[in-house]
């Protein structure tokens, strides 16, 4: 990775150029070496003829060899210079090339940490939106049982309220029907015990004093009875204005007792205590 500061990476060692007067040293010396080979490989006369060589051609070989020392090691110098220059430039765009890595690797990591970033926050949702679900179905859940019970409870009301109106209904009917009955034994009693006045009337007025006493007089008289018509007690409840009228009365109800009354206990009941208009 580049930081701050680019660090060349490894690469073959650029050549190093021998100095210029070591080169040009050594050039002429490998030419003098070369030079001497020569006359001496010429200085055999394979016939036996003496070679002879002028110092004037020696020096002329020499001054030639000398420029094209000087031009090889121009021509090397150049070279190197142009591979150093190369170097230098392959070196340049490889760390180029490495920063361009570089630079693309970190906007791939920020692109992934971007993608991981929108992947969690994405499931996060998906997480939120199966808990929403949950509790959705948790509540409709819930819902549908408070309707099944309120339908229950409605129903059950419902019947309650129909067999109420029912068992209303019947005991209205059957109330109806007791108190029809029961109107019709007051009516059937009432009709027993108005015939019933008359019999106790004549026992009373059978014995009734009526002498020296005016006529036109009646009182009522409240009279108490026992099962059998026995009297019991005798009140005169309205007076007719004559003492002697009155006592006369109630005297004549004790004389006629027992009195004539049914013998049904019911009957009796409404008439033990018996309020009588008295008119002899």
């Amino acid at each position: 990775m580049a930081s701050g500061s680019s660090r060349r990476r490894p690469g073959p060692e650029p050549v190093r150029l021998i100095p210029a007067m070591t080169l040009r040293a050594f050039v002429l010396s490998l030419i003098l070496h070369a030079v001497m080979g020569v006359l001496l490989v010429f200085s055999f006369d394979f016939r036996k003829k003496e070679l002879v060589i002028q110092p004037q051609d020696v020096m002329q070989a020499v001054s030639v060899d000398s420029r094209q020392v000087e031009q090889e090691i121009s021509r090397l110098r150049e070279m190197d210079q142009k591979k150093e220059q190369a170097e230098k430039k392959k070196q340049q765009d490889l760390e180029q090339k490495v920063r361009e890595l570089e630079a693309k690797a970190r906007a791939a990591e920020k692109q992934r940490t971007s993608e991981e970033k929108q992947l969690a926050e994405l499931e996060e949702k998906k997480e939120k939106e199966r808990q929403e679900a949950k509790e959705e179905q948790k509540k409709l859940a819930e819902l549908k049982q408070q309707s099944e019970e309120l339908e229950k409870k409605k129903k059950l009301e419902e019947d309650a309220r129909k067999k109420k109106e029912t068992e209303e209904a019947e005991k209205k009917k059957r109330a109806e029907a007791d108190t029809k009955k029961k109107a019709e034994q007051v009516a059937a009693d009432a009709k027993v015990i108005e015939g019933l006045q008359s019999p106790i009337k004549s026992a009373i007025t059978r014995n009734f004093n009526v002498v020296g006493l005016p006529p036109g007089l009646s009182c009522k008289l409240l009279i108490r009875m026992v099962p059998g018509g026995e009297v019991v007690g005798v009140q005169v409840a309205q007076s007719s204005g004559n003492p002697v009228f009155d006592q006369r009365a109630r005297d004549a109800v004790y004389q006629a007792s027992p009195l004539p009354v049914p013998t049904e206990p019911r009957i009796f009941e409404k008439i033990r205590d018996l309020q009588l208009t008295f008119e002899p």
